[in-house]
């Protein structure tokens, strides 16, 4: 299995649970996860949480893009998958 999750052993019982939502922009994604995270560690399980805003390019490099790219109108604004350095 190519799964880097499943290669860690845990003990019997243990389990990571991960999940992703995928919805519009607005639509209470941060909202959501800051809870169910709050939640988690207040009930004892450890939880973490990435948001793709984490991996947006620099303002430098979407300019760069977008100039190099001119008239496509996914470069002029953040938010959008072309937008994101991963």
């Amino acid at each position: 299995m190519n799964c880097p999750i499943a290669a860690i052993s845990l003990p019997i019982g243990q389990f990571y649970l991960v999940a992703e939502l995928s919805t519009p922009q607005g639509c209470g994604k941060t909202t959501l996860v800051d809870a169910l995270e709050c939640l988690f560690n207040a009930t004892g399980c450890r939880a973490a949480s990435v948001s793709i805003d984490d991996f947006y390019m620099t303002a430098a490099d979407q300019e760069k893009r977008a100039a190099e790219n001119v008239g496509n109108a996914l470069l002029e604004f953040r938010g959008n998958g072309v937008t994101h350095d991963l």
